[in-house]
């Protein structure tokens, strides 16, 4: 974005004569009008950069121009409130950018050559310093921008930008509801994440963000402005474009000044939300979907957390500057937090004029700019670590954390060195005061630290199961005849299902005629016995082959009755996850499941063994949580838990810990092959094993749900026992620093 310094915000430097200073004169002037009253930008036209001054600063040195003094300058103003303390501070750093010239001054040009490359050198300084953060100047690209002009146009028309505005939150929508009735699993669906998977992300980033680049230039070209400079940025290590906008500060109005910033925000709308419709209409398990869901992941999560954030010096930062009326609002802000901390440790107040909103609100977004860089620099640092200590890199891991952490060292001595000039230019009095109020603050900081509990949480992935269980199979292969309902409880003695047989009805009927025909040609043999010798010896072989087959309809009808499953016991029925063939009048529809045990299932064939289900006596569930081996020492029996299964992610279920297993699991569960927040490994003997130890802790709910699949995955928080924050800041520490360091 724009580079633009604010005059006011500076340290004291050895500022020249004071009837030889004079503002350079081929600096170029920019009026802007905010609230009725005029303020103003001057363009460098050697460094290109442009610098903000209020009207009074515009009069004040406008005053020096005309040979006055500083005092005699200060008096024509007729404002108190800006001092000789403030034209100093306002001249001294005017003189470091290098906008102040000397009178008969011959080595300028050198002069300015200098401070040139004592710029250079400290921004190459603060690379060295922030390696996540590289920038590689390349070309001027007006010329191809200029050649873009009908695409600008099209992009950043009303029309567009309406259906943009139209189509945008209906695309999310449709995405958070698919998300929500399917789950998340669903951007990823049986794809494990890997080094592939995390190159796609990277991939995918570098051309989200270069896309976001060109918006902002495309819009530089439609609001009449142009674009000096184009690169290559570095973030996270990963390559994407960059692009100048300075020549923003050419506008007077800050609502095209803010779209201009926006740009890139709003072109990644775009592409999130094309993204968005193509991973809505394509299958889960193609490439173009995954692609689709990188690119949305892209375009979305990251634009959110730092483009659009406006505590970092990103696009949010610039669009909340301009809408606010505030520029160099990162300047200001720290102006107005240090005045509110020197008053309240010396008692010194600032004036209000020096500032172009609220101090006390400038002064928050202050403490909370610097509070959330804080946090991302902590977030940067253990990522970086963490990432290369896994790759085995741990010199480059070391590298990158001493860089970030040079950074911070060098902030702090920058402001402490700032504290102690302002410190030794105070009264007694005020030291005493300030070093009071400094005790009572750091004791206040040590009661927080040190005596303030935190509630904390272990957060494991789960399975909702049944531990009495019998399980059902298909005794043989049958037709589905009748069931019952599976959602409800059954008595002893019903009938869970019916399966009839043709094979075995037509068995039984064929062996009732033979039957049938044997006994009455058993009883004509009888008749024939009493005058023929040879009829009564066939009448005991006719006799033992209707006991014969007599037998073999015994066993077929055992078999047939034996395909009426009953229920041994009262109780409920859990359906397994069998796929119910279609029968002859209805084709294979993969897109649903649903039990195999189900009314609209009648009519189609089950072989035999297969797993119908089992049967409980009980709807009691119990929840199986398996927590990584570095929690387990902080739970104990007894304590609370929350469960949310993958099945009904609307509904939580609180419950209490009633056993914790002390041996590690010797393989992956069931139910936890393939996911992708519990990562498994194959061991020497083929088993799946987690790839660290966990541990199984037992989980009662408190009340039971109506309806839960057994086996279904759930997401586990077990409430801790709740820590200090330094117990907490010690806990990371042994965790993620001594066993490295061990090995």
């Amino acid at each position: 974005m724009s580079v633009v310094v604010d005059a006011r915000i500076a340290n004291i430097q050895t500022i020249p004569g004071e009837r030889e200073i004079r503002l350079r004169p081929d600096l170029q002037w920019i009026e802007q009008v905010r609230a009725g009253e005029s303020t103003w930008v001057a363009r460098d036209p050697l460094t290109l950069e442009y610098f903000y001054f209020s009207n009074t600063e515009k009069a004040f040195l406008t005053l020096l121009d005309q040979h006055r003094s500083l005092d005699v300058a200060l008096q024509s103003l007729k404002k108190p409130a800006f001092t000789r303390q403030w034209a100093e501070l306002l001249l001294g750093r005017l003189d470091s950018m290098g906008l102040l010239i000397k009178q008969g001054e011959f080595n300028r040009g050198q002069r300015l050559w200098k401070l040139s490359k004592l710029r250079t050198n400290s921004t190459i300084l603060g690379t060295l310093l922030n390696p996540l953060s590289v920038r590689i100047k390349l070309f001027n690209p007006n010329s191809l921008i200029t050649r873009l002009g009908g695409l600008s146009w099209l992009l950043l028309n009303r029309w567009t930008c309406g259906i943009v505005a139209v189509l945008a939150p209906v695309v999310a929508w449709l995405v958070l509801l698919r998300l929500a009735s399917n789950g998340l699993s669903l951007i990823h669906s049986k794809i494990l994440w890997n080094w592939q998977m995390g190159l796609q992300l990277m991939l995918a980033y570098a051309i989200v963000k270069s896309l976001h680049e060109l918006g902002h230039a495309l819009a530089c070209r439609y609001h009449g402005v142009g674009c000096h400079e184009i690169g290559v940025m570095f973030l996270l290590f990963v390559p994407c474009l960059y692009c100048d906008t300075s020549d923003s500060w050419r506008l007077s109005s800050r609502w095209r000044r803010a779209a201009i910033a926006a740009a890139g925000i709003y072109v990644e709308l775009i592409v999130g939300m094309l993204a968005g419709l193509l991973w809505l209409v394509t299958h889960s398990d193609s490439v173009i979907h995954l692609i689709a869901a990188s690119i949305l992941i892209s375009a979305t999560v990251s634009t959110l957390m730092v483009n659009a954030n406006p505590l970092m010096r990103y696009d949010g930062y610039y669009v909340l500057s301009d809408l606010w009326g505030v520029p160099n609002l990162a300047g200001q802000s720290q102006s107005a937090l240090s005045s509110k901390v020197a008053s309240l440790f010396f008692g010194k107040r600032s004036a209000s004029e020096t500032v172009d909103a609220s101090p006390w609100l400038l002064a928050a977004y202050g403490l909370a700019s610097k509070a959330y860089h804080a946090l991302v620099l902590c977030l940067l640092v253990t990522a970086a670590w963490t990432l290369m200590d896994q790759a085995g890199f741990r010199l480059g891991g070391v590298f990158i954390v001493a860089l970030l952490l040079a950074r911070l060292l060098l902030g702090y001595l920058t402001a402490l060195r700032n504290l102690m000039r302002v410190v030794a230019s105070q009264s007694w009095f005020k030291i005493v005061r300030a070093t009071v109020v400094a005790a009572l603050f750091t004791a206040a900081s040590c009661c927080g630290l040190f005596y303030f509990e935190l509630p904390t949480w272990v957060s494991s992935r789960g399975v909702c199961e049944l531990q009495q269980l019998k399980p059902l199979f298909a005794s043989e292969t049958g037709i589905l005849m009748d069931c019952i309902d599976v959602r409800k409880p059954f008595d002893q003695g019903d009938s869970i299902a019916l399966l009839g047989s043709v094979k075995f009805e037509l068995e039984l009927q064929q062996l009732d005629g033979e039957i049938q025909l044997l006994k009455e040609m058993l009883e004509q043999l009888r008749l024939e016995s009493i005058n023929d010798d040879r009829a009564a010896g066939r009448t005991g072989e006719i006799a033992e082959q209707i006991s014969k087959l007599t037998q073999r309809r015994s066993i077929v009808a055992g078999q047939l009755a034996d395909m009426n499953i009953v229920a041994e016991q009262s109780g409920v029925f859990i359906p397994s996850n069998v796929q119910a063939p279609p029968i002859l009048s209805q084709a294979s529809d993969r897109s649903t499941w649903r039990p195999i045990l189900e009314k609209e299932n009648l009519g189609c064939t089950i072989e035999r063994g297969t797993m119908l289900g089992w049967i409980s006596p009980t709807t009691t569930f119990d929840v199986l949580a398996f927590v990584h081996h570095s929690d387990l020492e902080t739970i104990t029996i007894g304590m609370k838990a929350r469960v949310r299964s993958d099945s009904f992610a609307d509904q939580i279920f609180e419950g209490v810990v009633t056993k914790i297993i002390q041996e590690p699991l010797p393989q992956t569960p069931t139910a936890l092959m393939g996911d992708e927040s519990f990562v498994s490994q194959s061991s020497i003997d083929g088993k799946l094993q987690p790839n660290v130890p966990h541990y199984e802790v037992h989980i009662q709910l408190n009340e039971q749900p109506n309806w839960l699949l057994h086996q279904s995955v759930a997401t586990v928080h077990i409430a801790t026992k709740p820590r200090t924050l330094w117990q907490s800041l010690v806990r990371q520490f042994e965790l993620n620093i001594r066993p490295t360091l061990l090995y």
